[in-house]
């Protein structure tokens, strides 16, 4: 199982870094892992299409705020709360 943790602000370095971890782990197990104060609304919807495009996903949201958010509400895979988490 292949980890991606979105604990920065969703910009073009962690989207640079997302794009590399779609790409070399893509027939794997995965979970995203989410823990953002958000950004780049743009950033956040190309990332929701790839996610979306992943076979086998998961999303764990740790805290989700602005585009980060979006990404935890508009993806079609299993989402998993942790019990402290928060979102906005």
């Amino acid at each position: 199982m292949k980890y991606f943790s979105l604990d920065d602000k969703i910009d073009k370095s962690i989207f640079a870094k997302f794009v590399e971890f779609y790409n070399n782990n893509f027939n794997e197990k995965r979970v995203i892992v989410i823990y953002t104060r958000g950004g780049c609304g743009y950033t956040a919807e190309t990332m929701v299409h790839m996610i979306n495009k992943m076979p086998d996903v998961a999303i764990i949201v740790e805290a989700a705020y602005s585009s980060g958010f979006y990404i935890a509400y508009n993806v079609k895979c299993p989402i998993i709360l942790s019990r402290t988490a928060k979102g906005m």
